[in-house]
């Protein structure tokens, strides 16, 4: 599967699959150490997964992940380093989905959206959980 990133340096800060992206079977985007795994699967017909759960662990953790898929519309994100410089900005459309990594990220509404965003709990409120950063563009 072609494994899409926005990186700078070493720092991964997004993986992308696109709506169009080909596997077989089910694999995995994420570094295995990643906090928060992003996959794909692509079954035929009549495949049956195993049936399985998944066992209860204490895991710390000490980044915060956050999975942005695309249902409706066009939106794009901007990525800035932690010194606010510019890094990309990339465009997802309808069945595009995004693990959103490292640094800072702005997200604007190109046309009407309906998205999906996954993230690790629990939720502390915007206080806690997000920093808000001023950009000299914004």
């Amino acid at each position: 599967m072609y494994k899409e990133k926005i990186e700078k340096e070493g720092t991964v800060y997004a993986y992308i699959i696109r709506a169009n992206d080909k596997i077989e079977g089910s694999r995995f985007v994420t570094d295995p150490n990643d906090p928060l795994q992003l996959g794909m699967l692509s079954w035929p017909k009549g495949h049956i997964e195993m049936p399985h759960k998944h066992r209860k662990m204490n895991k710390v953790i000490k980044e915060v992940h956050e999975v942005l898929g695309v249902v409706k519309g066009i939106i794009e994100v901007d990525f800035y380093d932690d010194n606010k410089n510019k890094i990309n900005t990339t465009s997802l459309s309808v069945g595009d989905t995004m693990l959103l990594a490292e640094g800072i990220h702005r997200i604007r509404i190109i046309e009407d959206a309906k998205g999906i965003k996954v993230k690790q709990g629990p939720y502390r409120g915007i206080e806690q959980d997000k920093e808000i950063v001023n950009i000299e563009e914004w």
